[in-house]
């Protein structure tokens, strides 16, 4: 009997591969296979999109806290996590189209998209390649610097970086973030996990995107300003957002909240206040779109 068994959970196996595998992936337009978690019920639909050389992990903590009222999806970009990396060109318009894969493979109709840090680009082309199914965008740690002048320093600043980075990815990578993505309160736990991660990651992908962001984000504003969503912003206290600029450059408004005695990472540094923080703003979503359609 044990045989039989062992024999027909090899031939399910064997049958399932054939059929493309685990029953969480979707396939992005160049085939690269997504992995995405699903939990939960109800609308709006819940997608977090992680930030660089981290995956869907990060957001364990939201997951389980919104599953009670929403569908909550987290998602594995492309080279990340448990997703695929036969990709050769890393934009975020490509990573833009890893997040539609997984929303029309669920057919979800009513999303919120949540981005942390690099994911700014991703959710904004995402929200322009999807409007009538993504309603609102919500970033974490993000559109901080849109009217920010790229200037010849800066240029410079960021060959010498790069240089760096292909030079030594580990220790560039870990001196970048010790130095741009923990505040002083950061807990050594968190530090560690996050370097850990960073340290991991593919230099092939790694900083091809990181360079293909640096390109892409000095075209911020002009993508803000064609926005056909409305932004939600939760960011950290510690570094400042220009908040004269988001003004000056989001067509449909925005709203922004801070999170205090936090750096990066908010989501796991202090999970229980984000959520609480994510479900006010979301309390404000509701309310937009019960005056739009009243209106």
């Amino acid at each position: 009997m044990k045989n039989q068994l062992a024999g027909v959970a090899l031939l399910w196996a064997l049958f399932m591969v054939s059929c493309g595998g685990d029953p969480n992936t979707a396939i992005s337009f160049d085939n690269t296979s997504i992995s995405y978690s699903e939990s939960g019920r109800g609308a709006p639909a819940l997608v977090f999109v992680h930030g660089w050389c981290t995956n869907k992990s990060y957001w364990d903590n939201q997951v389980e806290y919104f599953k009670g009222k929403h569908k909550v999806i987290t998602i594995d970009l492309a080279g990340h996590g448990m997703s695929g990396s036969i990709r050769r060109n890393w934009t975020p318009v490509n990573f833009a189209r890893d997040v539609t894969a997984v929303i029309n493979e669920l057919n979800l109709k009513d999303v919120v998209l949540i981005g942390h840090s690099i994911s700014e680009e991703v959710i904004v082309r995402a929200a322009r390649m999807e409007p009538k199914k993504i309603k609102a965008l919500i970033g974490v740690e993000n559109f901080k610097d849109v009217d920010l002048e790229f200037n010849d320093s800066i240029q410079q600043e960021a060959d010498r970086f790069f240089e760096l980075m292909d030079r030594n990815f580990g220790i560039t990578a870990e001196l970048y973030a010790n130095d741009f993505l923990f505040a002083p309160f950061t807990s050594a736990e968190v530090r560690n996990r996050v370097i850990k991660d960073v340290k991991a990651a593919d230099p092939k992908v790694a900083i091809p995107i990181l360079k293909l962001l640096y390109t892409d984000y000095q075209e911020d504003i002009r993508f803000l300003k064609q926005m056909v969503a409305p932004i939600h912003i939760i960011n950290s206290s510690y570094w400042p957002t220009d908040t004269a600029a988001l003004g000056v450059a989001c067509p449909l408004g925005y709203s922004i909240r801070f999170m205090d005695q936090v750096g990066h990472y908010p989501m796991i540094e202090k999970p229980e206040r984000f959520n609480q923080i994510l479900e006010e703003t979301l309390k404000d979503i509701e309310e937009d779109q019960a005056k739009a359609k009243n209106s």
